[in-house]
């Protein structure tokens, strides 16, 4: 069983504890921000999963670099330019599609991209992907509690793009639930 966690922090989240009711399961956990990714490494070194831990952002075009952003104050990032993340940093870049096509089937797909999570769900090829689960946060929770400080603000909160992004998923046969957990309340869980 696959699993992949894009935005992974530094560890002690929801997903970690998806993570260990799961039996034989690989993942595949991304985060760009340097210390947030120390902290991730600490996290799961002493931990028994097989997780394979990347410095990386996972991104919805085809550039192998892109700059993000990261807080002054905290671990927190974003590859949008926001008043909480405002420090321009360059970090190695995957494609989502192109590693979601490395696998014959992901159960699990767990986006938390800070503001992100809608335009990677945009680009991603449901017809030749087998994904079972996706989850990712709600739009306003996305946001990150910052203020976008560039034009993604409005492509991201564009008349009916929520709406765009809940059709597609149930035009591929995903029930989509608020929240399959209690501490997630701010996330949408999708199943097909």
């Amino acid at each position: 069983m696959i699993a992949i966690q894009i935005g992974a922090g530094t560890g002690n989240d929801s997903f970690y504890e998806w993570l260990i009711e799961q039996k034989n399961c690989e993942a595949f956990l991304f985060e760009p921000h340097p210390d947030s990714f120390t902290k991730l490494v600490e996290f799961y070194q002493d931990k028994n999963l097989n997780v394979h831990l990347h410095n990386k952002a996972v991104v919805d075009n085809d550039e192998s670099f892109i700059e993000f952003y990261l807080s002054e104050n905290s671990d927190l990032s974003s590859l949008i330019k926001k008043s909480f993340a405002n420090k321009p940093h360059r970090v190695e870049a995957e494609n989502l599609n192109a590693l979601i096509s490395k696998f014959e089937e992901v159960e699990m797909l767990w986006i938390d991209a800070e503001g992100y999570d809608y335009q990677l769900i945009d680009s991603l090829d449901l017809e030749g992907n087998q994904i079972k689960n996706i989850v990712f946060e709600k739009l306003q929770s996305s946001w990150g509690g910052g203020y976008f400080l560039d034009r993604q603000f409005d492509y991201i909160t564009q008349e009916d793009f929520e709406n765009k992004i809940m059709d597609k998923l149930l035009f591929h046969k995903y029930t989509i639930y608020n929240s399959k957990h209690k501490d997630m309340m701010d996330n949408y869980w999708c199943e097909k």
